[in-house]
């Protein structure tokens, strides 16, 4: 068994087209970006799983 690819960041996120990975991308510059993602991210679900896997040293990977 190989590991094939690793989960990336913020991958679920555009790949379903959340609104606020869309403002994160269109951000003009870092501070624009980290100001979305304080706002819009802190609460939701995706971010507070993906929080907890990091936390309990899980990854998402795809394996061949």
């Amino acid at each position: 068994m190989e590991i094939v690819r690793e989960y990336q960041r913020r991958e679920f996120c555009k790949d379903w087209g959340c609104p606020s990975q869309k403002k994160i991308d269109e951000a003009i510059d870092q501070a624009a970006a980290d100001a979305v993602r304080e706002q819009d991210c802190k609460g939701c679900m995706a971010h507070v799983f993906h929080k907890w896997l990091n936390g309990k040293d899980y990854r998402i990977v795809v394996v061949e």
